[in-house]
């Protein structure tokens, strides 16, 4: 067989000493097991603390009278494609921070043998760690394979049209209070597709909700004006329905997210590098030039149009600010972005328009060593990135990206015309 999906295993049970802890939480959890699992005729994994696989079945029922019968200690990431590592860590990470909390994604996954090289699977995560709970039994995973990418579904998620105009598909992400849909416009011909990100108010303060409402206003007028640009999708419309929920259309852009061009261990060439930071450039002059920190550059937030080949930069952050509001904190103190791609003064909570540029540089190293940001070394001393041992490149751009990724901002190039100034001298 080869590697990708596992089938239960008939290898010899592990000894009562390993079994021990793991039957103590089963025994108080089978009754929320059986529910969970029950109904499920898709892929089941229950995974340890570390994310590594303790049991994994294809056939719920047999799974509820022979649990555990196998521990892999296979990591779960070696299932996932690596374009969507990334997303699976967030939900991973988000499902772990609260007990009963569920979290819905869609990845891609390696196949079993005579199925496809590689199969969409819409993924539901559930924290089981209750009160008293031990770590050893921590995350139920179950999974539904999909038709297609989670773009290309059409079957709507909801009955009535949200607002009585937007139609719901697929849920495309959901982290907290947060989700993202692609959906259709019925008031236009063919329902044209569009992006709608749907915040949900938890909090029952009344200042905090009415301090969401502002935000969310302010951010829409905003991302109004930045979808002016042709590469950031245009805002289309933004309203509350029904009372609690609050939400962002925006335009559906067809193409790939740039992390799929960023495989680990396969390098892109200088070439690459150079077309992506004069792609990315000017859209960040123009977002900065409206006084807005995107705080999130990452292959992820970029899609190469299909159209024309030319970068998207998507995801402005917003609803994660709103998201910080609605459960009662202060938007202001709040971390935004992704580690790996986060400098400094961003971790601090006090980002700055070179913040973007960090990011940007990081993916330019990404690219060129085929390296996770996470893996890139520090100098133990400076504290500055040790990297350019791991490839050639002609000096010049080795010292752009040397002073866009400087660990004190100060330091750093300041401005996106300042990048693309030296990318213009470069030969």
């Amino acid at each position: 067989m080869t590697a990708g999906l596992p089938h239960p295993s008939h290898t010899p049970p592990p000894s009562d000493a390993l079994l021990e802890p793991f039957l103590d939480v089963l025994e108080q959890q089978r009754q929320e097991l059986h529910q969970a699992v029950a109904s499920n005729s898709g892929w089941v994994w229950v995974l340890n603390a570390d994310g590594t696989i303790r049991h994994a079945s294809g056939r719920p029922a047999a799974w509820l009278t022979c649990l555990p019968d196998v521990l892999t200690h296979q990591a779960f990431t070696s299932l996932i494609q690596p374009e969507d590592h990334t997303r699976w860590s967030q939900g991973f990470n988000e499902c772990l921070q609260t007990p009963g909390q569920v979290v819905s994604l869609q990845v891609r996954l390696a196949a079993d043998q005579g199925s496809p090289p590689v199969q969409w699977m819409s993924l539901t995560l559930k924290n089981l760690l209750g009160e008293g709970g031990r770590l050893e039994l921590v995350l139920l995973v179950s999974g539904q394979p999909l038709e297609g990418p989670p773009a290309l579904m059409t079957t709507p998620l909801a009955e009535q049209p949200i607002g009585g105009r937007y139609q719901l598909l697929q849920l495309l992400e959901s982290g907290g209070s947060c989700r993202t849909y692609l959906a259709s416009d019925t008031e236009y011909p063919e329902a044209a597709r569009c992006v709608i990100k749907r915040l949900s108010l938890s909090s029952g303060d009344p200042i905090a909700q009415a301090t969401a409402r502002r935000l969310f206003q302010a951010e829409a007028r905003i991302l109004d004006e930045l979808g002016s640009h042709d590469q950031i999708p245009r805002l289309l419309a933004y309203f509350a329905y029904p009372d609690q929920d609050l939400f962002l259309v925006q335009e559906w852009i067809q193409g790939h997210r740039l992390s799929e061009e960023l495989q680990p261990g396969r390098p892109q060439p200088e070439a690459w590098v150079i077309r992506f930071l004069q792609d990315l450039m000017p859209i960040l002059e123009f977002v900065h030039g409206h006084g807005v920190i995107h705080r999130d550059i990452k292959p992820t937030n970029l899609i190469r149009r299909a159209t024309d080949q030319r970068l998207v930069l998507i995801d402005f952050g917003a609803v994660k600010t709103l998201h910080a509001t609605s459960l009662g904190g202060e938007a202001t103190t709040v971390m935004v972005g992704t580690q790996g791609y986060m400098p400094l003064e961003q971790c601090l909570g006090r980002p700055q328009f070179s913040s973007d540029l960090y990011a940007a540089g990081i993916v330019a190293i990404q690219a060129l060593t085929g390296l996770n940001p996470l893996h890139i070394p520090e100098d133990p001393h400076t504290g500055e990135l040790v990297w350019q041992n791991q490839v050639t490149l002609q000096p010049g751009l080795a010292d752009l990206l040397e002073r866009m990724v400087r660990r004190h901002f100060p330091q750093r190039m300041q401005s996106a015309t300042e990048v693309l100034a030296a990318l213009a001298a470069l030969d």
